[in-house]
């Protein structure tokens, strides 16, 4: 199904311009692979957005079909990763809807296995004159990659020189497993990091050229550009993390963290690696008593994105079953601090890590933590510190990574179908109900005509936008004051 995903992403040259994708980046001329571009702020994975959210909420538009991932926001479209009504529930798509209204534009599909939230990023096109001279390089040239869990991924980039065909392809054996993609450059071409259920970890590059001689895409996927040896055990996030993106991280489901560095020549190498029970060594069994015995894990899973604070230097690594967390240097991988959640008993953590502001430009960490059968906790913690800024009871289980507005605000969702809107200080604002379980993360993005707007997943039922409650103009007439039936006035 070549349309309307092309009519959607491929439309226009000033469509495809996109600064505002999920993933953003600028490759750089090959006379320049000294030094590094850098990435929007999403890459982080922080769920942190630089809009205002709703704090008197009104529902704009509901629409069918829900999510059972992200959604994206597309130059005003709202890209859903949705599953089919009818048929097989193993092919899931795409689905797309008009920000403003709601109308269902189209599907785009099906995939094969669960689908991630469109991932977009930007690469060059280079053109050559007479003799192989380079003339121009054009950055910002836009790449999509939509997937279908480990089993294949979608690349479109729409061609700069009409005539050409655009870009699209289906890479057979290609995954793009779970939430997380990393995305750098060498300098020339730009890549998606992207792992599978068995451990490897590997790139699709991609680059346009225009020349008398060749004009057209060159699309990379061999396993040389990430040579790293297979670890067993699935991978469950990517992410670069420094401020000149030649660093990343890989998570994986047995609690090892694999260190690469992009920069190395000729390709990627692991620069370190470790694991959660070697951050664990220096836990005590009494966190405020170092003298009390060591308490490490013997093991767990890294099952929660690892997320990066706002100067790139710090990473923040979940230690999913025992409800710890833990701070680390992002250049040498070495423990800053450590947390449990609770130092009686574990507490899985269900969502997050976010990162947040507190309203006075300090940095909060969130995750959510399940405290018993039937309900879950919300922590605020210091990020400089490690210590908890305050927690709050739900009444119900919630497994909802909180968006973060820019004014610290926090929304997400539970099993029961609330959707709540708490403070930096965590106070309830407002609570909403929707009939069915929110899972999925909050997106927060812009409409098309430039106002924020916040679209919620209800399970796999509907999708519904959340705008700032408008005031009801007046209709005419006068308003006076008066009493009825005689007495005082």
């Amino acid at each position: 199904m070549r349309k309307p995903i092309l009519s959607f992403l491929l439309g226009s040259v000033v469509l495809c311009q996109i600064a505002s994708a999920q993933y953003v980046q600028n490759a750089l001329p090959p006379e320049d692979i000294s030094s590094r571009p850098i990435f929007g702020d999403n890459q982080r994975l922080s769920h942190t957005s630089r809009y205002a959210g709703p704090t008197v909420p009104q529902v704009r538009w509901v629409a069918s079909g829900g999510a059972i991932h992200e959604p994206t926001d597309l130059q005003g479209t709202v890209v859903a990763p949705q599953m089919t009504a009818f048929g097989s529930v193993r092919y899931p798509y795409y689905g797309f809807f008009d920000s403003l209204t709601g109308e269902f534009g189209g599907p785009f599909g099906p995939f094969w296995g669960q689908v991630s939230p469109l991932t977009t990023f930007n690469t060059a096109v280079y053109v050559f004159g007479d003799n192989d001279v380079l003339l121009q390089v054009i950055p910002e040239w836009p790449v999509f990659i939509l997937s279908g869990g480990q089993y294949e991924a979608r690349v479109i980039s729409p061609s700069p020189v009409l005539g050409v065909p655009d870009l699209d392809t289906t890479l057979r054996g290609v995954p793009a497993y779970r939430s997380g993609f990393g995305v750098y450059t060498d300098g020339l071409m730009s890549y998606a990091v992207l792992g599978d259920n068995f451990g490897n970890l590997f790139a699709i590059g991609v680059y346009w050229v225009i020349s008398n001689r060749y004009t057209g895409p060159f699309v990379g996927t061999d396993f040389s550009f990430t040579p790293f040896p297979p670890i067993i055990s699935a991978v469950w996030s990517t992410a670069v993390f420094n401020e000149y993106n030649d660093s990343g991280f890989a998570a994986y489901h047995n609690g090892v963290v694999l260190q690469y560095d992009i920069a190395a020549i000729p390709a990627p190498q692991i620069s370190n690696g470790f694991t959660v029970m070697d951050l664990s060594q220096d836990d005590r069994v009494d966190p405020n008593d170092p003298s009390s015995d060591p308490d490490p894990i013997p093991s767990d899973s890294v099952d929660r994105p690892i997320v990066f604070n706002r100067d790139n230097t710090v990473a923040y690594i979940c230690a999913s079953n025992y409800g710890r967390i833990y701070a680390v240097d992002a250049l040498t991988g070495d423990r800053i601090w450590g947390l449990k959640l609770d130092v009686n008993r574990r507490i899985p953590i269900m969502a997050g890590p976010s990162l947040g502001t507190d309203g006075a430009g300090n940095e909060r960490l969130y995750v959510i933590g399940r405290t018993a059968s039937n309900r879950s906790t919300l922590y605020a913690i210091d990020t400089q510190t490690g210590t908890v800024v305050w927690q709050r009871a739900l009444p119900n289980v919630s497994r909802c990574t909180p968006t973060v507005d820019v004014n610290g605000r926090l929304y997400f969702g539970d099993d029961r179908g609330f959707l709540y809107c708490y403070d930096a200080n965590g106070n309830q604002i407002w609570r909403l109900s929707f009939g069915a379980p929110i899972n999925v993360s909050p997106a927060l993005m812009l409409d098309s005509a430039g106002d924020p707007i916040l679209v919620v997943a209800v399970s796999n039922r509907y999708l519904v936008a959340i705008q700032q409650r408008q005031p009801i103009p007046p209709t005419g007439g006068t308003i006076g004051v008066g009493a009825i039936g005689g007495g005082a006035q």
